[in-house]
């Protein structure tokens, strides 16, 4: 009896599947400078990861393969290529859609998972449908194109794409409901991955309108007032990401419409010395700073401080010694 053999076709597809699998596998654990960086378009960015803080993470960390997601990324990258050889696109016109951005926060939380659990708990882990679904909100101010500034700033297209604005706020909708359940504030809006590693600031605030990212330490200084008076402002960079969205009214009065600029006893204070970076929490900052009891002998920890409460005589912002003294006892 005769011994079967295998098909010749099927022993040099198998072959040469494997060789194709240990080559790619081979490729994406190369250096990035013989692979990734061989294309002048990428040369630049490849240069920025070598001094950044992520230079020990692979491209493929971030970014995925051609086939990490499946089909999905196989026909992504696919499209890149076409688009690389048959249209005129600069490098600096590429940009990622906000897909690929919530792509990149997913795997920031695979290792900041203590930071990324913060922001999930934070006011920063907002939805659009928390945000532009907010009936009462809505009822102040109609959802318009500036919005987007600060909340989703990666978002693709318009504000009419996005929302059926007819009628009045309790009548209105998103038109996309996949979009409600997306983060208007991932990673990215006050992260640029590839920053510069040492004593650069962490942070940068990305520039919808420029689609860029701009280093919190090259911001512009902004003037506060209160009154006629010029408060002092705190001189570290992040408190400077803050105020772009937490921003004042043109005459930038401290206080006035989302701003939150320390005046009174906390006067020159950074967001950041009562703030958790990514949670926002406030939750027993006074004790960092207070013994038990203030200078001045009062319980801080007893105290209403909240800027939530319209009513409180203590707003953490703008607390001064006449909150709770007299003030001919303070002069």
């Amino acid at each position: 009896m005769k011994k079967k053999h295998m098909p010749i076709g099927v022993i040099i597809t198998v072959a040469l599947l494997i060789v194709i699998t240990g080559a790619y596998s081979t490729w994406n654990h190369m250096d990035p400078a013989h692979t990734c960086a061989q294309c002048h378009e990428i040369r630049a960015t490849h240069e920025a990861w070598l001094i950044s803080a992520h230079k020990d993470i692979a491209c493929t960390e971030c970014h995925g393969t051609a086939i990490s997601e499946g089909i999905h990324s196989l026909t992504e990258k696919s499209h890149m290529l076409w688009s690389h050889w048959t249209k005129k696109i600069r490098n600096e016109d590429i940009r990622m859609n906000e897909k690929q951005v919530l792509y990149v926060t997913e795997r920031c939380a695979g290792c900041h998972r203590s930071e990324h659990a913060g922001w999930l708990s934070g006011g920063h882990g907002a939805t659009y449908r928390n945000i532009y679904l907010d009936e009462k909100h809505n009822q102040m101010e109609k959802p318009y194109a500036d919005c987007f500034r600060c909340h989703g700033m990666f978002y693709d297209g318009t504000i009419a794409n996005m929302m059926a604005l007819e009628g009045d706020a309790s009548t209105y909708y998103m038109k996309d409901k996949k979009q409600e359940e997306r983060p208007v504030i991932p990673c990215l809006a006050c992260h640029q991955i590839h920053t510069e590693s040492g004593n650069t600031p962490k942070t940068s605030f990305y520039v919808r309108a420029e689609k860029k990212h701009l280093r919190t330490d090259h911001l512009s200084r902004v003037v506060m007032y209160e009154g006629n008076r010029e408060v002092r402002t705190s001189d570290d960079p992040n408190a400077l990401l803050c105020l772009q969205c937490h921003s004042p009214n043109a005459w930038h009065h401290a206080g006035s419409e989302d701003d939150r600029t320390p005046t009174g006893v906390h006067e020159g204070l950074s967001c950041m010395a009562c703030h958790k970076p990514h949670s926002n929490e406030t939750r027993n900052s006074c004790k960092e700073c207070h013994p038990a009891l203030s200078n001045c002998g009062l319980d801080v920890m007893t105290m209403n401080t909240t800027y939530v409460d319209k009513s409180s005589p203590y707003n953490i912002h703008h607390i001064s010694c006449v909150s709770c003294h007299e003030e001919s006892s303070v002069k």
